[in-house]
């Protein structure tokens, strides 16, 4: 469920920039309802940073793939 509800004309006066920006300041989810009832939430998601692997890549690597 949504933190905050929105109705779709109080959005016209904001900038989509400002929008999803106030939403990944806030933390918090957003319902925008339009005049028809029809429904739409914008969450935030906090993604985790990509492993470190082990391993390396030869040197040549580009050589051997156009090579072929």
């Amino acid at each position: 469920m949504a933190d905050k509800t929105m109705n779709l004309n109080d959005m016209k006066d904001l900038s989509a920039d400002q929008f999803l920006s106030d939403v990944i300041q806030s933390h918090q989810s957003i319902t925008v309802v339009d005049e028809n009832g029809h429904t739409v939430e914008i969450c935030p998601v906090g993604l985790e940073s990509l492993p470190e692997l082990e391993g390396s890549i030869p040197a040549n690597w580009k050589d051997c793939i156009y090579a072929q």
